[in-house]
């Protein structure tokens, strides 16, 4: 025990004086440095991006070649394609070149200078998951004679804007009623369904699967990723991730027609925006298996429902009057009103 003691304080001292020498050498060797300030780190596509820069000089004087200031977003698949990335946004927001060769001679210690741009209107969204990751950053590089060129980054969040988000009471349907099914960044899901049971059975249990899927292109041609086509003709590959399932009991007898709002639980998952990138998109489904015993050994139906992932709740689902007026219709009083289908139409659940 005591030589172990030992040689765990001689190696804490070997470390410490590691550390000191490097500090030493760092005030021995000071270097100029440059950071960037955001005014705010989190935007939406087509707003406008503000902040300043600092260049610090520790010496009396540097001679200055190029500033420049630009903004940059890459798409990254990770893994097997050894962090393949794309850049898709780089562009210049304020740039400074010395005249006729002459560079710029600072005497201030601190220098700053400030900057502004507007972003895309059309941008995909921040991303980060096992597979693929999306990423928006402000950069500034420094050249200077006789110093090594200065270079750091800033990074920010895009978000969806409120002008992509859907009509909440637009239908998400297939072979039954499901209204207003969606994702937020808050990791709650809210949904109404209102489902017509037609068949001769009585539907006991509703099981819910949410799962996300990242779609990523593995084409190695550039010319292919370079179109702009929606859907590139090259191969693809999905991975799917889990994040939540729960069952729900939902009693409809034959012939009778039942709608519910519902608020699930948190997710463990951070629920990001659907997009479609040029390397990555995101979407979600809704898998539905619908019970017509109170055994969940019988095989159920099964129906699969896309999703709409939101970055944030919309404004109005803080109104749940509006979703308790439309969870309490009926689908006859719901046929009144206009939100749901006619009697003739499909979509609605079928057994064989």
């Amino acid at each position: 025990m005591a030589r172990q003691n030992m040689v765990y304080f001689r190696l804490k001292m070997v470390c410490f004086r590691l550390k000191m020498c490097s500090y030493a050498k760092a005030n021995m060797n000071p270097r100029a440095s440059a950071q960037v300030f955001l005014d705010q780190h989190t935007l939406f596509p087509g707003s406008i991006i503000t902040g300043k820069v600092m260049l610090k000089n520790p010496f009396d004087s540097i001679l200055v070649k190029k500033v420049r200031i630009s903004v940059h977003g890459k798409e990254t698949i990770k893994g097997f394609l050894n962090g393949r990335c794309l850049e898709f946004l780089n562009e210049e927001i304020e740039s400074w070149e010395a005249e006729e060769g002459k560079p710029k001679n600072l005497r201030a210690p601190v220098c700053t200078a400030s900057f502004s741009y507007k972003l895309p209107e059309k941008l995909p969204p921040s991303y980060n998951s096992n597979t693929a990751k999306i990423k928006y950053f402000v950069k500034v590089t420094v050249d200077c004679v006789d110093l090594k060129t200065v270079k750091n980054k800033e990074c920010f969040t895009v978000m969806m804007g409120n002008q992509l988000r859907l009509n909440p009471l637009d239908d998400r349907s297939l072979k039954l009623h499901l209204s207003s099914t969606m994702l937020f960044n808050n990791q709650w899901l809210a949904h109404v369904i209102c489902l017509q049971n037609d068949s001769p059975h009585t539907i006991h249990t509703i099981h819910l699967t949410i799962s996300r899927i990242t779609t990523i292109h593995l084409c190695q041609n550039d010319d292919c990723l370079n179109s702009n086509q929606p859907n590139p003709p090259c191969k693809k590959t999905n991975k799917t991730v889990f994040l939540a399932g729960t069952p729900i009991k939902f009693k409809v007898k034959p012939g009778e027609s039942k709608a519910e709002k519902m608020v699930s639980e948190v997710l463990d998952e951070r629920i990001y925006p659907t997009f479609t990138g040029r390397m990555v998109s995101c979407s979600y489904k809704l898998i539905l298996s619908v019970y017509r015993t109170k055994f969940l050994l019988v095989a159920p139906v099964i129906f699969e429902v896309e999703m709409q992932g939101f970055d944030r709740a919309p404004r109005w689902i803080s109104q749940w009057k509006l979703l308790e007026e439309m969870a309490g219709l009926g689908l006859e009083e719901r046929r009144k009103h206009g939100d749901a289908k006619e009697e003739g139409d499909k979509d609605l659940i079928e057994f064989d």
